[in-house]
């Protein structure tokens, strides 16, 4: 089982932070975004699910503490969404605010993200 992944901005003024970690039951990863999910975090962020060199059931992105998604940041998610498909897994972007739900369907004009958003925050796997 991977070991918890956390890589912090270096900038003082984006203050975003990648945390990742297997599920209790193993079958997930949780990828917890803090702060803006930008240029500088993008690379941190995908190299939190593809380091850990074991695929899961379901990859859940806590987007709670998320408070903006830069057209790079986009970019990020979109390849995890291209990742988990590739390994017949299931994404969710769990906890996205109204406003930042909002964002990402404007952003991804593909719609590939779509039914990965949910607002619902009973959506999170039990840690």
């Amino acid at each position: 089982m991977p070991h918890a992944h956390h890589t912090q901005s270096s900038n003082p003024h984006s203050a975003a932070s990648i945390y990742a970690r297997p599920t209790s039951n193993g079958r997930g990863l949780m990828l917890e975004i803090t702060g803006k999910l930008s240029w500088s975090q993008s690379q941190a962020f995908m190299a939190a699910y593809e380091d850990t060199h074991q695929h899961f059931d379901t990859y859940l992105v806590d987007m709670s503490q998320c408070t903006q998604v830069s057209p790079s940041g986009i970019s990020a998610l979109v390849r995890l969404k291209t990742f988990v498909d590739k390994h017949h897994s299931q994404l969710k972007l769990a906890n996205t605010n109204i406003n930042l739900a909002r964002q990402i369907r404007l952003a991804d004009s593909a719609g590939i993200l779509k039914n990965s958003i949910c607002i619902d925050p009973n959506t999170i796997l039990p840690s």
